[in-house]
């Protein structure tokens, strides 16, 4: 049998700085979602588009949600697709 890799997003519950996050990890971070880019470990999520992505993100505080920032640039064979 031929290992093709992971092909969906998996839910890793809340962020441990103390876990490996592979590529396509997810975990909920501050109230928000953030996706793994790579393998990582100890470096906490932000919207970087090296590390991690963020997928969704939670509310400002007043209750009103904050759609996710669109990444600032798209690498060339990145599976990254951010539409509004």
């Amino acid at each position: 049998m031929t290992d093709i890799g992971k092909i969906s997003f998996v839910y890793k519950g809340d962020y441990d700085e103390l876990t490996t996050y592979e590529e396509k990890d997810c975990v909920t971070y501050k109230g928000s979602t953030f996706c793994a880019l790579k393998a990582v470990t100890g470096i906490a999520p932000v919207h970087d588009n090296e590390n991690w992505w963020q997928m969704s993100k939670g509310t400002d505080g007043n209750g009103e949600t904050i759609l996710p920032e669109e990444p600032s640039e798209q690498e060339e064979g990145s599976f990254w697709l951010l539409e509004y």
